[in-house]
């Protein structure tokens, strides 16, 4: 059996990233993207790579692709 369907490149990046090390992880809901914690956050002494490293790289935008 053979399954075909699109996915973007930053999809695929992260299933592969699952494939490797077994799962994703996503602290912060919240904010989809780097660039909405960037826009909304409120946490003046939260960085980029803080959000970053609880949030799999800032790949919970396409989570909903891999479903």
């Amino acid at each position: 059996m053979k399954f075909q369907f699109p996915l973007t490149a930053d999809a695929l990046n992260l299933l592969l990233h699952i494939a490797k090390e077994g799962y994703a992880q996503y602290r912060d809901t919240d904010w989809a993207t780097l660039t909405e914690f960037q826009e909304r956050q409120t946490l003046s002494d939260k960085t980029d790579e803080w959000f970053l490293a609880r949030n799999c790289n800032g790949t919970f935008h396409c989570i909903e692709q891999l479903y």
